[in-house]
């Protein structure tokens, strides 16, 4: 099997220091902006398998924040319904991240606090300041919206974000 992985992206151009949870409810406009991936690709292009994100936060070492990943379904009469794959906890090691944000660290610690029984999610979480990640695989979804909150003790943060491909 080779893996073809995309460079990473930012998730929001400016770090967040978002401290609530958005409403998200179904729609009838195409959720889109800041934290929103097109997943699905044009037919002529292949989707990717996984997505992987890596989580950086900004004030010190052992601060918290949460992340959420939603899928959005469409169904046939357009109306938009969100999906939450996986809420994630995530955990600032002593790994200096401060040339991506200022005063920030990389997480160590990655963990699933809720979510979709079958999310289909890879947590590496080495706790031991060693960057962490979550690796995921969304299915059957068009777009993918994360949401990050504070609600912990970091005082803004952002995910990094790339594409995985794997060919047999």
């Amino acid at each position: 099997m080779t893996t073809k992985s995309g460079e990473l992206q930012r998730l929001l151009y400016a770090a967040s220091d978002t401290a609530e949870w958005a409403s998200l409810v179904p729609t009838t406009t195409k959720p889109s902006g800041d934290g929103v991936i097109t997943w699905k690709r044009p037919e002529n292009q292949q989707a990717a398998d996984a997505i992987e994100l890596l989580f950086v936060g900004s004030d010190a070492e052992n601060e918290t924040f949460s992340v959420r990943v939603w899928k959005w379904l469409k169904d046939t009469g357009g109306i938009w319904w969100p999906q939450l794959q996986i809420e994630l906890t995530i955990t600032l090691g002593n790994i200096d991240a401060s040339a991506f944000l200022a005063g920030g660290y990389m997480a160590d610690t990655v963990v699933k606090a809720a979510g979709d029984a079958s999310s289909n999610a890879i947590l590496i979480s080495p706790a031991n300041d060693t960057p962490g990640c979550a690796i995921l695989r969304p299915e059957a979804t068009d777009l993918l919206e994360i949401e990050l909150n504070t609600g912990g003790s970091a005082a803004s943060m952002n995910v990094l974000y790339r594409r995985i491909r794997e060919y047999v």
